[in-house]
């Protein structure tokens, strides 16, 4: 038996991705440190923001640009 309706399909949560599909698949693909993600249904990677100009977060599957940090004195981001 299918879905009875594409309710029962989930959007990956914020912070998290996955570029499969069916029920058995999960979204267990965090966004990677120095990214983030408030949005919900991302499919890939590149999907999640990257942390603004001399901020970065060393951890994964975070869900606010509150999570990226200023640079510590001598250090910088380049990343744009």
């Amino acid at each position: 038996p299918g879905l009875s309706s594409k309710w029962e399909c989930q959007q990956c949560k914020a912070g998290t991705y996955s570029s499969e599909y069916g029920l058995g698949h999960t979204c267990n693909e965090l966004c990677p440190a120095g990214t983030y993600s408030a949005e919900s249904g991302l499919i890939e990677e590149m999907d999640c923001t990257k942390c603004k100009v001399n901020t970065s977060s060393n951890e994964t599957g975070q869900t606010s640009q509150s999570t990226c940090r200023s640079c510590p004195k001598g250090y910088f981001t380049d990343h744009l």
